[in-house]
């Protein structure tokens, strides 16, 4: 089973993290609101509508071609609340 990384890092701290593609985590409390995905991750999450400064957040580092089926595979597992077309 894969893993869900836990929430270790501000995302107002992203700005001193070099480029990497991945999948990127969302969290509120002890909850992941959102999972999104980026060919530059720190880049995308600090210009996030869905996500904070004073948000939690987490990724896990993948190449590029791998990360549209992680980012589903994450959604469906997590079901996050800022991932829904409604929210």
């Amino acid at each position: 089973m894969p893993t869900i990384p836990v929430p270790t890092t501000l995302s107002c701290e992203l700005a001193q993290l070099p480029a990497f593609s991945g999948v990127y985590f969302g969290w509120r409390d002890d909850l992941c609101t959102y999972v999104g995905k980026s060919t530059n991750v720190p880049q995308r999450m600090i210009s996030h509508e869905k996500i904070d400064r004073s948000q939690m957040v987490s990724w896990i580092e993948l190449p590029a071609c791998e990360i549209g089926h992680a980012e589903c595979f994450y959604i469906w597992l997590l079901q996050p609340l800022d991932n829904r077309s409604n929210a």
